[in-house]
C-alpha cells in the first residue's frame, strides 16, 4: 500500500506533524468527552469527540472537554494515534488549559502539554497574566541554531496558548455564524515558536453529527511565522506558504462564543482533517451572555 509505506519511511516527520495537530491552534481543536453528571446548571460543558484522518484513513482519535463557568474556562484535550498510524509511530498527547474569555477575547492563565512520539518526549508548562507569558518549562529546549529567529520577550506578550487558541469569542452585536467570526488573527506561543493564524471567512454550512445540527461558519486560515523558526526550512516555506487551511466552527449555544467543529490541514503526507463525530453541550441552550 502506496500510503502505508509513505507513512512507514517517514515516521518521524509524521509523528511530529500528528502530535503538532493535536497541539497548535488548529489542532488545538481536538475535544473531549463529556460527563455531565452533577453538572452545575450555570455552568456550561461542551464535550467533542473527534476522528483524524490522513488522506481519508483514519489515524488518531481526539476527546476535549471544556467547561465554561462564568467568565471562566478550562479545557482538556486527550490525543492518541490509532490503526495504521500507530503502527507507524505511536503517539499520545495530554493537553490542558485554563484561563478567563469575554466578549473581547481570551485571557489564558496557564497551559500544560505532554506529548510522547516514539521514545521521544515533549513538555510544555506555561503560566500567563494579561496575555504575556510569566513563566515557561519547555522539554527539549529549543536548539539555537544561527539561522533560527530568537523569540524575544516581546514575542511572549499580547498571546494565546495553542489550547485556549481553539475558543473563539464574538462581539455580542454580532453574529455567531458569519464573517463576524472568521474576523481574527490568533497570536499563538506554543512554548517554543511564535506564529500567526489568520482566519478568513469561505462560507457557511450546516452539518449533522451525533449530538449537534446546525450551522457552521468555513474559515481559512494563512500560517505566519514570527519567532523561533527557521526561515529557510523546507517545512516551514510549505506552512508558510500553505492555502490547505481550513476550520469550521459552531456557536456554543446562545454564547457570544465558537469551538471548532472541522479542522484540515494540507501536509507533505496528506490532508489531516480532524472532524467531530460526537458533540454535547449542556447548558449552552440557557446560558446568559457575559
Amino acid at each position: 500500500m502506496v500510503v502505508a509505506k509513505s507513512m512507514t519511511r517517514g515516521a518521524k516527520p509524521l509523528g511530529r506533524r500528528i502530535a503538532a495537530a493535536g497541539t497548535a491552534a488548529f489542532a488545538a481543536a481536538l475535544i473531549a468527552t463529556l460527563n455531565a453528571t452533577g453538572a452545575n446548571a450555570k455552568d456550561v460543558k461542551v464535550g467533542t469527540v473527534y476522528s483524524v484522518t490522513l488522506s481519508g484513513i483514519p489515524i488518531a482519535k481526539a476527546n476535549l472537554s471544556l467547561i465554561l463557568r462564568g467568565q471562566a474556562y478550562s479545557a482538556r484535550v486527550n490525543f492518541r494515534t490509532s490503526g495504521i498510524a500507530r503502527l507507524a509511530v505511536a503517539s499520545h498527547s495530554q493537553i490542558s488549559a485554563a484561563g478567563w474569555w469575554s466578549r473581547r477575547g481570551v485571557s489564558p492563565a496557564r497551559y500544560d502539554m505532554q506529548s510522547r512520539t516514539g521514545k521521544r518526549l515533549f513538555h510544555i508548562k506555561m503560566g500567563l497574566e494579561k496575555g504575556t507569558v510569566t513563566s515557561l518549562s519547555a522539554r527539549p529546549r529549543l536548539k539555537k541554531l544561527p539561522d533560527r529567529i530568537p523569540v524575544r520577550p516581546a514575542d511572549r506578550r499580547h498571546v494565546l496558548d495553542p489550547l485556549s487558541a481553539a475558543l473563539m469569542p464574538v462581539s455580542a452585536s454580532r453574529a455567531t455564524v458569519g464573517r463576524a467570526a472568521c474576523n481574527r488573527t490568533l497570536r499563538v506561543f506554543d512554548g517554543w515558536t511564535r506564529f500567526n493564524i489568520k482566519l478568513h471567512y469561505k462560507g457557511t454550512k450546516t452539518v449533522s453529527t451525533r449530538g449537534y445540527k446546525g450551522p457552521v461558519t468555513v474559515c481559512g486560515a494563512r500560517w505566519v511565522p514570527v519567532a523561533g523558526h527557521r526561515p529557510r526550512k523546507k517545512s516551514v516555506r510549505f506552512m508558510q506558504q500553505n492555502k490547505g487551511l481550513e476550520a469550521w466552527l459552531a456557536p456554543v449555544g446562545k454564547l457570544p462564543v465558537l469551538v471548532p467543529f472541522r479542522i484540515s490541514i494540507d501536509t507533505k503526507a496528506g490532508t489531516i482533517v480532524l472532524t467531530a463525530s460526537h458533540m454535547k453541550m449542556v447548558g449552552a441552550d440557557f446560558a446568559s451572555s457575559n
